[in-house]
């Protein structure tokens, strides 16, 4: 799944010509409303966009910053000006903490792996 992922990504950005480098991926924990990251998807993605030179940040709330140093990845506000920075935003997990209506309005485009957006929305891709 995390090789569909980001083939659907990079397909999206080919088709409509964007050349934005900064992804955020939203909630990296292995399940919904957990802060456990042993066998999550999001790790293999992380090095994925990594590899392919995209720069990648993160927010998770139950995440603890010592649990993902090894990772070399970088944390991120959930802001409206930290959202429009981002080429995209992969929804990864689907913490109940997220603003999801805040997080559509200031993202650019929405990779929702979650199904918590609305697929007719032009921001939205879905995986």
């Amino acid at each position: 799944m995390p090789n569909y992922i980001v083939k659907r990504l990079q397909d999206h950005a080919s088709r409509n010509n964007i050349k934005g480098k900064k992804i955020l991926l939203l909630g990296i924990t292995y399940k919904k409303n957990i802060s456990d990251l042993r066998e999550s998807p999001a790790v293999k993605i992380f090095h994925l966009l990594n590899n392919l030179n995209y720069e990648v940040f993160f927010y998770d709330p139950l995440i603890d910053m010592k649990d993902i140093q090894n990772l070399k990845i970088k944390k991120s506000n959930l802001n409206r000006y930290d959202l429009k920075k981002y080429a995209y935003v992969i929804c990864l997990a689907d913490h109940d903490a997220f603003d999801y209506k805040f997080i559509l309005k200031y993202s650019n485009f929405i990779l929702d792996t979650r199904n918590r957006f609305n697929p007719k929305n032009k921001k939205i891709i879905t995986a």
